[in-house]
């Protein structure tokens, strides 16, 4: 299996040398479509190698997924896409979808051909996920949706969004049943309203207002009211995801940093000789090794069909760190042309800053380090 993922690895380095921080800057800047590198992956079978082979997916495992999604990052083209469509919504899609529903969206998802974003957060309610005010009311041939979803990644190129709604409200002690739902972007009552941010990716962020959306019983995935069970079904998906494509951003940092600090002479001898930056870039490198070997562990442990959702949530949290550290350090290193806009490094940094605040904040992951692994109180 290992040698099968380095071939692979070397396979998906050598296509991502076309589409490196130039195409990258390219498609930020409005020069190049960020479709073309997405039609690429889908006529190599990249986007769905982790779904089943029988909807149109690889019929492999998320450890080659996460492959394809970190060298794409070191190369410089972090997509994020893949984290939200193939990633949690098709992991989703593979583990509820009815036969029907497998031929309607998952086969596309699976396929590059249609693309999917996942409708979860909410102002008032972040990551107290049974908090949410959304409400499909029901009616004699389905539900209508009212509410507001926001921070939903890429849903202007995404022609299904999976959304979550409370379809009983709490009552007593009882907190609210939800229920998750296939809604057509273009579907009347569905309005897209940008969410400017520092975060320079293809895949914008993006509000959405449901206003009587009104959905019929055949688009409800999975059972009703078990709709947080089924959505976290793809998370452990998503986490891993995530941790691959910080790993693959830290990768690509300390790579320009190396070159930096071997070329440039201070004092008469290459800045890579003095200790003093050496060994920042050393220990960065050591943290993005060990994160890289948690998110294949999480990886396999999914794949095995083990309970991967701690390892996954652990490989996401070292990722994160570990990237944000390599940025800021070859940023550092790179003296002033660190922020510049020639080196590129600033185009990563509000992503991966992100990426510490979701798809689980670093915090949730502590508290739950804190109480199943060290048995500590349960955290206030």
């Amino acid at each position: 299996m290992e040698g099968h993922q380095d071939g692979l690895r070397a396979e998906v380095a050598s296509f991502a040398a076309d589409f490196g921080a130039t195409y990258h800057a390219d498609v930020l800047a409005g020069r190049d479509s960020p479709d073309r590198l997405w039609e690429a992956l889908a006529r190599r079978g990249w986007l769905g190698l982790h779904l089943p082979a029988k909807v149109g997916g690889g019929g492999r495992g998320l450890a080659e997924t996460a492959v394809v999604v970190e060298e794409l990052a070191a190369a410089g083209s972090p997509v994020l896409g893949m984290l939200f469509s193939p990633g949690v919504v098709g992991a989703v899609l593979a583990a509820h979808a009815t036969p029907d529903q497998a031929r309607r969206w998952l086969e596309p998802v699976a396929r590059g051909r249609l693309r999917a974003a996942f409708a979860l957060t909410e102002l008032d309610a972040g990551s107290n996920t049974h908090a949410i005010a959304t409400r499909a009311r029901r009616t004699g041939g389905g539900h209508v949706l009212r509410g507001e979803k926001h921070w939903v990644s890429g849903a202007d190129r995404a022609a299904l969004l999976l959304v979550l709604a409370v379809t009983e409200p709490a009552r007593d002690d009882a907190r609210a049943q939800l229920t998750l739902f296939a809604v057509d972007r273009e579907a009347p009552g569905v309005r897209l309203s940008p969410m400017p941010t520092a975060i320079e990716v293809p895949e914008r962020q993006f509000a959405v207002s449901l206003d009587e959306v009104a959905i019929s019983d055949d688009r409800r995935i999975g059972a009703s009211g078990q709709g947080l069970r089924v959505a976290f079904s793809g998370m452990s998906v998503e986490r891993v995801l995530t941790g691959a494509l910080c790993v693959g951003i830290g990768r690509h940092a300390l790579g320009l940093a190396a070159r930096r600090v071997t070329d440039r002479q201070v004092w008469g001898r290459p800045l890579g000789g003095h200790q003093g930056v050496a060994h920042p870039l050393a220990d960065a490198w050591i943290r993005l090794e060990a994160a890289g070997t948690m998110v294949a562990r999480a990886a396999a442990e999914h794949d095995a069909g083990l309970p991967a959702a701690r390892a996954a949530n652990v490989a996401k949290y070292l990722g994160a760190e570990a990237g944000g550290e390599a940025l800021d350090r070859a940023i550092q290193v790179h003296g002033g042309l660190g922020v510049a806009p020639e080196t590129g490094l600033t185009r990563y940094w509000w992503l991966v800053r992100t990426l510490r605040i979701g798809p689980v904040a670093q915090e949730l992951v502590l508290n739950d380090v804190a109480e199943r692994c060290l048995g500590l109180p349960r955290p206030a």
